[in-house]
């Protein structure tokens, strides 16, 4: 049973949400925020990855549901600009290159997190995969823009991120490791070695949200697409068709994160999606977008309410 904690003096009931990843299905993420707030709850803790952690950087940042929806159809309208590309074109090492891609986030987003004034806090979780340590990693604090560059930079398509843990263990073994280094230098730098990770994005693996669970928590997870778009599409854009390759990419090998991974006795699933929007098809067009954060209102409603009357969620003054 996950037990909300409700404000006494007006009744809103606090809970902590997960967003998984889905590209530009994480647009649905607008309309579970408008269900909530419409139902009282308000968000304690976001944790999210990909576009799921710019939906938490946003709600813990005191933005609404419309200011997420607003950020996200902006970008999409900026679309046609080619300085973006040209922004995105940045030095970058051959290792980060070869895991992730040529596009680099870190510009693009560091606009989006200055217009928006969008900071790390105590309430907002990043999630990334470091892809050298093969394991998720949680950041709570560092510079905004760069960690969720590494949580969106999906293989293939965005560079990944290089990221110097110095909270790590160390690794020095000390002066007498070695009879030939005396002084420790050759321990040192593999100590220092030892502590760089290469973040992508976590979406690539499956990981349990029930895991890191602290109080009553919610997680939305955005479903893989199934079916190939019967609306409209401009195919005289060459853009339409690299978006149907990548949709036809989901439909043939939906990602880890599509799917639900944890204790349901923990959190309580929300399931959104539609079967013709996968997460790179930029070209779906704006109605059909807007009919789809609509769809995830009412869907979570829906949720919500079965996992009240299941006594799931049941709000106690405290």
């Amino acid at each position: 049973m996950l037990t909300t904690t409700t404000d006494r003096n007006n009744s809103q009931r606090r809970v902590n949400i997960v967003f998984k990843e889905g590209a530009m299905k994480g647009v649905g993420y607008a309309g579970v925020l408008k269900a909530l707030s419409e139902r009282g709850y308000v968000i304690d803790k976001a944790e999210g990855g990909s576009y799921g952690a710019l939906a938490a950087a946003f709600v813990t940042n005191g933005k609404t549901a419309n200011d997420l929806l607003a950020a996200t159809l902006d970008g999409l309208n900026h679309r046609s600009d080619p300085t973006l590309f040209t922004r995105s074109l940045t030095l970058g090492d051959p290792i980060s290159i070869m895991f992730g891609g040529l596009i680099d986030l870190r510009p693009l987003l560091k606009t989006m997190v200055d217009e928006h004034r969008l900071k790390t806090n105590d309430k907002l979780t990043v999630v990334a995969y470091d892809v050298l340590g093969k394991r998720l990693r949680r950041f709570r604090d560092g510079d905004l823009a760069t960690l969720l560059s590494a949580s969106c930079a999906l293989p293939g398509l965005m560079r990944s991120v290089w990221y110097l843990d110095e909270e790590a263990p160390s690794r020095f073994p000390g002066r007498s490791a070695c009879p030939w280094d005396m002084f420790g230098i050759w321990s040192a730098w593999l100590d220092k070695l030892s502590r760089f990770c290469l973040l992508v994005d976590p979406g690539i693996v499956a990981w349990d949200e029930s895991e890191n669970v602290e109080g009553p928590t919610i997680v939305c997870v955005l479903e893989a697409a199934t079916e190939w778009p019967t609306y409209t599409l401009n195919w005289w854009d060459f853009r339409t068709w690299i978006d149907m390759y990548w949709h036809g990419l989901e439909l043939a090998n939906p990602r880890p994160c599509c799917q639900a991974v944890g204790d349901p006795a923990k959190v309580v699933f929300i399931m959104l999606g539609d079967p013709q929007i996968s997460g790179l098809n930029l070209s779906t067009p704006r109605e059909v977008l807007m009919q789809f954060v609509e769809a995830c209102r009412v869907r979570t409603h829906a949720a919500l309410e079965q996992a009240e009357a299941e006594g799931r969620l049941i709000a106690t003054i405290h």
